[in-house]
């Protein structure tokens, strides 16, 4: 008799979600091509691929010489690289002398962490961190502070050492002199650096800052280090140790030495593409990568009124044993992890939709997962078709974030409902041809009526450490859940790339690739959803060489907007009656109050909602680290920037403008001449009009023309009139005919002109 999955065991709620169940709450990722969660996704769906040419400040060209064969020569200069942004230590807390020495990864994680938190709603809700734990999936490869103290220590020495053999001669003073020097370009080594040098301590500085309580630590599991520190971390919530949990997986340690390894041992790809399951397939491609999960219990989740983006299920560790080689992967490790893990989720493996395999793109490693899923879920044609995919085939081989990687694949797909393609699988492994498995080609809806709304995540390790995590879609949220209108914004409207690059060729390069990452370089670019047609707009400017600003959607510079020593102002906007800019997006997105509607119409309620909208803007910026050097306002926006460069507060400005509203409907009140004489219809036939030229070049075109005025000059090449309908139609027509760019504007007004003398009664409140 078929289980009624609704009336199970005690352990089982009503919509067959159970105790052990785990919700991920709140994420953040860096990956190649993805700043963030929604890059990441973004790319993951449209299949793009963020395999680049190794920059040369990661590691150098003289490497990558084919021709030579030895250990220090390798033969492909393709991999995942991140472009990691700088982040402040100060904003951390960390005091200038340390802040010198800090190892980038642990910044790294620290931002990674805190925008995790930001995500999963915890500043925003005050949620105690106290019982709180983290556990960071990292490999113990060397990284830039250890490096850098290996160089000081012990390479300095060498160097001396190499010199004195060249130079018999040569003092003792001169080597101290050449040691010092050299050390001194590596940098300084100081208590306070010691920090750096200990992997570790890159989980015990997250909760020195966050004050958590709960256990910290790193786990090295080779390729599965991340998938581990999901399992530790789901133990300790379910065993009430903690009640909040950060997993993360992280990997920066792209270097030659690192590099070196893999060539060594040939499991790079020699075509320099990274092809799981694919007949194609002849090796990985190394990767970097960062994330972080929140997670909670279900039950946790709902009482927090928590979005979920998907639910842990189960997971379980296990080992190869005894076998062939420790490098050689087998089918009894990862078959008895699989099994343990959907035992103890206790569902039907069956019901399934969608595994993400470790598929690394080496030949016998994806030989033996093949083997392995087949023979588990069983290989029949006839079954339900199973969906394979390999988030490698994006971003290559993250190592011990790769598990992370997945799956953050995975609870982005069950949250969207869409399978994301698996790239260079044309030619699907022979071993799958003839099975239930099948590799995504394109993007495809994830229907739970066609396809179980249940994923199966594997991540492998050297050595063979083997994890598989099972993960489950979340349909019934609690009916009082706030909506996350940031989530629905980001996940809905365009996306907007930046992309800097130091020369021309190379940015046309990452618009090949897609690669909309890079903030370093004077050739920049701005583009907001790349479709075929705008990157091909895109391609044609940049190779131009000229400065583009806007239109469709496209800005690009060639040299840099701030340079030697340029400063940067914020100008904010005076008063204008027909105020229709879109800035809800821009508040939904960083979080703040939308500027509130004008129900009535009325100089307060307008006022307001300018005032709104300029400190909305002003925060935004400031939240993206643009800060001014200085601030200025045209009319009323100078209260604004005297807000701005907190001069004054935000209830001086808003008494401010209550009282001047006040005072001028008084004097309107005393001065009015008749029903014409209220503010919204003073210029109920007045009309702006700008004019792409000088007002030079203007004048003896149209000082003939009755009651048109100079209201703005605000350039050599743009001018702003005002007059009547008749005086503007004939200024148009003029225009026209010595074919002068000119555009009426939408909005009628009589600033800073004659036709304000009517009304001067107000101008002491203007």
């Amino acid at each position: 008799m078929e289980q009624d999955n609704h009336h199970t065991e005690d352990n089982r709620t009503e919509d067959n979600h159970t105790e052990k169940d785990i919700a991920i709450v709140g994420m953040s990722c860096m990956f190649p091509g993805a700043q963030n969660i929604d890059q990441y996704w973004h790319n993951l769906a449209n299949g793009v691929d963020s395999i680049i040419d190794a920059p040369a400040d990661r590691i150098d060209p003289m490497y990558f010489q084919k021709e030579e064969a030895a250990y220090d020569r390798f033969y492909c200069n393709k991999g995942g690289f991140l472009d990691i942004p700088g982040v402040d230590p100060m904003k951390y807390g960390f005091l200038p002398i340390a802040a010198k020495g800090i190892e980038p990864e642990q910044l790294f994680m620290l931002k990674l962490v805190f925008e995790a938190l930001e995500d999963a709603g915890v500043f925003q809700k005050n949620i105690s961190l106290e019982n709180g734990c983290i556990i960071i999936g990292k490999g113990n490869f060397g990284n830039v502070s250890s490096m850098r103290n290996i160089d000081i220590v012990n390479t300095s020495v060498q160097v001396v050492e190499v010199v004195k053999a060249c130079i018999p001669a040569i003092s003792q003073e001169d080597l101290d002199k050449i040691k010092k020097a050299y050390q001194a370009q590596k940098g300084e080594i100081k208590p306070d650096n010691a920090i750096a040098l200990m992997p570790n301590l890159i989980a015990a500085l997250v909760t020195n800052k966050l004050n958590m309580h709960g256990p910290a630590y790193t786990v090295d599991g080779a390729c599965a280090s991340s998938a581990i520190a999901v399992n530790h971390a789901s133990e300790l919530l379910l065993s009430g140790q903690c009640d909040i949990a950060l997993a993360a997986g992280i990997h920066t340690a792209q270097s030659a030495m690192f590099q070196a390894s893999f060539n060594m041992l040939g499991a790079i790809s020699y075509k320099g593409v990274i092809s799981p399951f694919s007949e194609d397939a002849d090796g990985l491609l190394p990767s970097e990568g960062g994330g972080v999960f929140v997670l909670k219990t279900l039950k946790k989740a709902i009482e927090d009124n928590d979005r979920i983006y998907a639910l842990i299920k189960a997971s379980a560790v296990f080992s190869d044993g005894a076998g062939v080689s420790v490098m050689a992967p087998n089918t009894v490790g990862q078959q008895l992890t699989i099994a343990k893990a959907w035992e103890k989720a206790g569902m039907d493996p069956q019901h399934i939709g969608l595994i993400e395999a470790h598929g690394t793109a080496t030949i016998a490693g994806d030989r033996v997962e093949i083997n392995t899923l087949n023979e588990f879920f069983g290989k029949d044609p006839a079954l339900n078709k199973i969906w394979l995919g390999s988030v490698k085939s994006n971003i290559g081989h993250t190592m011990p974030a790769a598990g992370m990687a997945g799956m953050m694949k995975v609870a982005l797909a069950l949250f969207n409902r869409k399978i994301p393609p698996t790239l260079h699988a044309e030619r699907p492994a022979k071993a799958l041809v003839d099975s239930r498995f099948a590799l995504p080609q394109t993007a495809i809806d994830w229907d739970g009526d066609k396809y179980p709304l249940v994923a199966g995540v594997n991540a492998f390790g050297f050595g063979g450490i083997n994890s598989h995590v099972i993960m489950t879609a979340y349909d019934n949220k609690p009916e009082n859940l706030v909506p996350d209108n940031r989530i629905t914004i980001m996940r809905s409207f365009k996306q907007a790339h930046l992309v800097a690059a130091n020369t021309k060729e190379e940015l046309l390069a990452k618009i090949d690739k897609r690669y909309w990452l890079g903030t370093k370089g004077k050739y920049r670019l701005v583009i907001f959803d790349p479709t075929d047609e705008r990157i091909a707009k895109v391609r044609s400017i940049v190779e131009k060489d000229k400065p583009w600003k806007g239109r469709m959607d496209i800005w690009f510079t060639n040299e840099p907007l701030l340079k030697e020593g340029g400063k940067l102002a914020f100008l904010f906007s005076g008063f204008n009656m027909e105020m229709n800019m879109e800035v809800d997006t821009v508040a939904d997105y960083f979080q703040l109050e939308r500027p509130r509607d004008v129900a009535e119409q009325g100089l307060l309620n307008h006022s307001l909602k300018l005032y709104h909208i300029n400190n909305l803007l002003d925060t935004s910026l400031k939240k993206l680290g643009v800060i001014p050097d200085m601030n200025a306002g045209q009319s009323i926006g100078e209260w604004h920037a005297g807000k701005a460069s907190g001069l004054v507060t935000d209830e001086n400005v808003k008494s401010m403008m209550e009282a001047w509203v006040r005072d001028l409907n008084q004097e309107i009140d005393e001065n009015s001449q008749g029903p014409n004489d209220d503010y919204d219809s003073w210029f109920e036939d007045v009309y702006f009009v700008a004019v792409g030229c000088g007002y030079k070049t203007l004048e003896p075109i149209i000082k003939d023309i009755p009651e048109l005025y100079l209201s703005n000059d605000n350039c050599n090449t743009q001018v702003l009139m005002c007059g009547k309908r008749e005086a503007v139609d004939e200024m148009c027509e003029r225009l026209k005919k010595n074919q002068i760019f000119n555009q009426e504007l939408p909005y009628k007004s009589g600033y800073h002109t004659p036709f304000m003398a009517k009304h001067l009664y107000i101008l002491d409140y203007c």
